[in-house]
């Protein structure tokens, strides 16, 4: 049973793994055909990172 600030924060985490979500669709489609592996590595990693950090607040409920 998840109390009121956990609901809270909760609902906030869902709501970053929309946007992340939304952030890549938008990535890949303004992407060109071809972008450069730096690029592609740098989105990679953070959306990595975003992800393990939202993963983590998620496993406390």
């Amino acid at each position: 049973v998840l109390k009121n600030d956990e609901l809270s924060k909760y609902n906030q985490l869902l709501h970053q793994l929309r946007s992340i979500d939304e952030e890549f669709k938008t990535f890949q489609y303004h992407q060109s055909l071809e972008p450069d592996i730096e690029s592609i590595n740098l989105a990679w990693h953070e959306l990595e990172r975003s992800v393990h950090c939202i993963e983590n607040d998620l496993n406390k409920y």
